[in-house]
């Protein structure tokens, strides 16, 4: 495992959607992460279409939501508290199921 760092854009997923993210805390051991939930908008000029072509333009809110992950040796992912969420480190990233 990598130590993540401050300001590193990832995605929180749970179930088959997914919201972007931006690490604001890592405990020394880097075990632990803390993130803030970043601002997502369809980018229609860029063929953004809820049911088919998702594309999105992202947005850093200093003002989002915060939560704390976990790493998990078996997932090799920060996992959430309760074992159902999950987040990555490879940028920002958003889907919709538009099933739901």
């Amino acid at each position: 495992m990598t130590t993540p760092q401050i300001g590193t854009h990832g995605c929180y997923s749970i179930g088959s959607d997914a919201y972007p993210v931006t690490i604001v805390a890592v405990s020394k051991s880097g075990r632990k992460i803390t993130v803030q939930y970043d601002n997502y908008f369809g980018d229609k000029e860029n063929g953004h279409d809820y049911f088919g072509s998702q594309v999105w333009r992202f947005e850093r809110n200093e003002n989002g939501r915060v939560e704390s992950f976990n790493w998990s040796e078996k997932r090799q992912k920060y996992q959430g508290r309760d074992g159902c969420g999950r987040v990555s480190l490879n940028g920002w990233y958003a889907k919709q199921d538009p099933g739901f």
